[in-house]
């Protein structure tokens, strides 16, 4: 361990000094006292050390294709609306079951006996709370994921419009009064002259 020059000593063992005290001695180096996790029990550092992977692999470029190949795959199904229909239920037991699948293999990378039993125990009486938790709790939850699926649709059908096939009838109306005057079929429309 690095040993600290004595004016450093006392600053961490608590004596107060003001800015005075602090600046008449040029000759030492300026410090930042860096929270190293010594003074933390194991369990809370290999949390820190898990929670950090979780969030380097969910701003991973791969984690995002994987994301991204799904919801091509599978946004055609999801319509506007309240009701939803089973196939929505489907394909979010999927999607969880990627992400799980892919997180998993993830961290085991780093953690040879990761589990998501090991992690949720280990997480006991841990407030869940940052970044990392707020992004998986969205990705496990189905509104969002509903949302999330919607919003791709329509970016991928270009400003929100989403193209269908559509049924053309020829004449949706049998009945009545036949009026050329109506029919548009012969209109021609020409740019005004400048």
């Amino acid at each position: 361990m690095v040993e600290l020059p004595e004016l450093e000593n006392e600053i961490l063992a608590g004596e107060v000094y003001d800015e005075e005290d602090l600046a008449a001695d040029d000759n030492e180096s300026f410090f930042e006292v860096v929270d190293s996790g010594e003074g933390q029990n194991e369990r809370t550092n290999l949390i820190d050390a898990v929670v950090g992977k979780l969030e380097d692999i969910l701003v991973d470029e791969s984690f995002e294709s994987v994301r991204l190949r799904f919801c091509e795959e599978n946004c055609l199904i999801f319509e506007e609306g309240e009701e939803n229909k089973l196939e929505y239920t489907e394909a979010f037991r999927s999607f969880s079951d990627l992400v799980e699948t892919t997180l998993v293999e993830n961290l085991k990378a780093e953690f040879p006996d990761f589990t998501v039993s090991w992690f949720c125990d280990l997480l006991k009486d841990k407030p869940c709370d940052g970044e990392v938790f707020d992004m998986l709790f969205s990705l496990s939850d189905f509104e969002e994921f509903k949302q999330m699926m919607l919003d791709f649709k329509k970016r991928e059908g270009g400003d929100g419009v989403a193209v269908s096939r559509m049924k053309i009838y020829s004449e949706e109306q049998e009945d009545g009064d036949h009026r050329p005057d109506l029919d548009l079929s012969s209109l021609h429309i020409r740019p005004l002259a400048n």
